[in-house]
């Protein structure tokens, strides 16, 4: 999008952070995957971004998480598979990039590890170079996601060293709320990299600041609100759009209220999905505050919808950048940056 055209005025991409199906014994329900797909294909959902944070990830096995990727992968000719293939034990983390990669996935992200953390950007940057060295040929990702890693970075640094560092670095999945970094990041790196904004509840004001992609739990469970917005904005409706971003604002606020995870969980299966079960030490939502949770919802106006948009083709990630000459000196700590 150029610096002169209105935001919004592109179509804009959203990919669905997919939930993990679990059986009534906690194994991983693999039976429920091609209706999920059908599920967001209908919806007009084209991407997802599975194995995350919603997905549960590290609270699942890498034999698990294999088994995840393939039963998607048997999807990919109509949705693009963003996989993300962190772990806290380097070696994991390679096995499951370089199996991402086998399964055909378009792209692959990585979160940085989040029991024992890096302790400078370079130390980051090493790690992560492994990861993505075990699909050289596959667009990786960076997940910046500090409230839960707890690792805090710098990002137009570690943009600039990132695309030095790795070949394959493709952008960010940018799970923060400040909006004011995205923006001065957008813009000055968005002719090269990828940034995709990473909250829901954010998504109005990230795309007036040029956003294009998200990756977001709610797009499974309200995706007609975010694409109205999307939809709102192309047309230059900033009121519409607002509507429909109020609406999803409230909704995602009362999932706040009683557990976003078992929340939104519950609210998928009651869309037929899957089960609402998690993993331990996630719990499943309480009775009582499935029927507060399922009345409070029925409570809420909804917008008018915009009429039914054409089903735009799949839209993979950006292609790797360059090498681009960055910093030479020693990256500071990565202690205390905000």
């Amino acid at each position: 999008m150029s610096e002169s055209q209105p935001a919004g005025s592109e179509q804009l991409r959203l990919i669905a952070a997919t939930y993990t199906p679990f059986n009534a014994d906690g194994s991983i329900d693999l039976a429920a995957i091609p209706k999920y797909a059908s599920y967001l294909l209908e919806h007009g959902i084209r991407d997802v971004f599975i194995n995350g944070t919603t997905g549960e990830s590290l609270s699942l096995t890498t034999d698990e998480r294999k088994q995840l990727a393939e039963a998607w992968a048997q999807h990919s000719d109509e949705l693009g598979l963003i996989i993300h293939t962190g772990h806290n034990s380097l070696p994991e983390a390679v096995e499951l990039a370089a199996h991402a990669k086998a399964v055909g996935a378009v792209a692959i992200s990585a979160m940085p590890p989040s029991f024992l953390r890096p302790d400078t950007m370079g130390d980051l940057l090493e790690f992560l170079a492994c990861v993505a060295a075990a699909a050289p040929q596959t667009p990786f990702y960076y997940y910046h996601i500090p409230s839960l890693t707890h690792v805090p970075l710098m990002v137009d640094a570690f943009l600039e060293l990132a695309i030095d560092r790795i070949p394959s670095f493709a952008g960010m999945k940018f799970t923060h709320e400040d909006l004011a970094e995205f923006a001065e990041c957008k813009q000055k790196w968005g002719n090269r990299l990828e940034m995709m904004f990473g909250r829901d509840e954010l998504l109005l004001p990230a795309l007036a600041v040029g956003a294009q992609s998200a990756v977001g739990s709610f797009y499974n469970i309200i995706p007609e609100a975010f694409l109205a917005i999307g939809q709102r904005l192309s047309q230059q409706d900033l009121d519409g759009a607002n509507q429909w971003a109020i609406y999803a604002n409230r909704y995602i606020d009362l999932c706040k209220q009683v557990g976003v995870a078992p929340a939104g969980k519950w609210l998928l299966s009651q869309r037929g999905i899957c089960s609402p079960r998690l993993r331990l030490p996630l719990a499943a939502l309480a009775e009582s505050k499935q029927e507060w949770l399922g009345e409070e919802i029925q409570r809420l106006p909804q917008p008018e919808m915009p009429p039914k948009r054409h089903d735009a083709p799949l839209r993979t990630p950006h292609a790797s950048a360059s090498n681009h000459g960055g910093a030479n000196s020693d990256p500071e700590s990565l202690a205390g940056q905000q």
